[in-house]
């Protein structure tokens, strides 16, 4: 009986750091795609926020920061292209919510900072995010853009 229980919480163990990874691929993909519609405005940012270390080199937390900083750079340009999608701002503030929350609880969750008692609920509070950020329009926005250029 005990092998079970353990069997369960590596599962869910695992499961966990799949969705982990699989946010930080889509955020990856997002602050990439952004960073080349914002042209020489991009590659500034990357520049000051990452000394110019490419984007899938850097933390969550840093991917967030970029996309947070070109939220102002392309929404005037993504807005034009994309009026049914993006109103004032790609991300706005309730985006850049949604992607602090991910990375603090990624982050958390990662370090070993969840206590037992907590992890089904922060599980929950991280999926549930992390389906706000697959239905959000940045990520409608940016696989837009990448079916374009296919």
């Amino acid at each position: 009986m005990r092998g079970e229980i353990r069997a369960l919480a590596t599962a869910w163990f695992g499961v966990m750091q799949k969705c982990c990874k699989y946010v930080e691929d889509l955020v990856t993909a997002c602050a990439d795609l952004l960073s080349s519609v914002a042209a020489d405005s991009g590659a500034h940012v990357i520049q000051k926020i990452a000394s110019g270390k490419p984007i899938d080199r850097l933390t969550l937390g840093q991917k967030s920061q970029i996309l947070e900083a070109l939220d102002a750079v392309v929404s005037p340009q993504l807005r034009r292209r994309f009026p049914n999608v993006v109103g004032s701002r790609l991300l706005g503030k309730a985006g850049v919510k949604m992607l602090h929350e991910l990375t603090r609880i990624r982050n958390d969750f990662a370090h070993g900072r969840w206590t037992k008692e907590d992890g089904d609920h922060l599980a929950v509070e991280f999926l549930t995010a992390a389906m706000e950020l697959c239905n959000s329009p940045l990520v409608s926005v940016t696989i837009a853009i990448e079916e374009d250029r296919t």
